[in-house]
């Protein structure tokens, strides 16, 4: 079976493909040198309307403790142990404030996501807006609130019907 619609985001930490069927939403993903994963989520459990959040990620606190803390290492190695930046273990620490400081600058920018939520309340789906295909984000999750109230109408006409 075709899928309706569908749309892939590429974040630091991964990346994330969605197919939209009528009655379901399948996600493949894949976390940087970590997991692979699938996920069905039935469009019926879900509401049609979402929340917009925007946050960066967690590489970005990441490189800022790192940079942090091995621009104190090099801080303590030279004024209380008077080694130069050019031992081993000043270039070290260094190098850790250099790459924390660019591991922060490559993920300073915040994320868009649409998060929709079950029934109850929970948070069951989140889509960012990042990537190759981030302007057809809205068009996208456009098509995903269409499907969600299509799949609600069924619902509610099968649970009328079985009355």
């Amino acid at each position: 079976m075709e899928p309706l619609a569908a749309y892939s985001e590429q974040r630091f930490e991964g990346k994330r493909v969605f197919q939209l069927f009528t009655d379901r939403i399948v996600i493949r993903g894949s976390e940087t040198f970590s997991s692979a994963y699938e996920v069905t989520v039935r469009l019926e459990t879900l509401r049609a309307e979402f929340d917009r959040t925007w946050y960066r990620s967690p590489s970005f606190v990441s490189g800022r403790k790192l940079a942090g803390g091995s621009f104190i290492a090099v801080s303590v190695l030279h004024s209380g142990f008077g080694m130069s930046v050019g031992t081993y273990l000043g270039g070290l620490s260094a190098v850790g404030v250099i790459t924390g400081l660019l591991l922060a600058f490559a993920t300073r920018r915040r994320v868009e996501f649409a998060v929709f939520k079950t029934h109850a309340g929970a948070d069951a789906l989140s889509v960012a807006r990042s990537g190759k295909q981030a302007a057809d984000y809205d068009v996208f999750i456009q098509r995903l609130i269409r499907q969600i109230q299509s799949c609600g109408l069924r619902q509610e006409t099968l649970t009328q019907a079985a009355m």
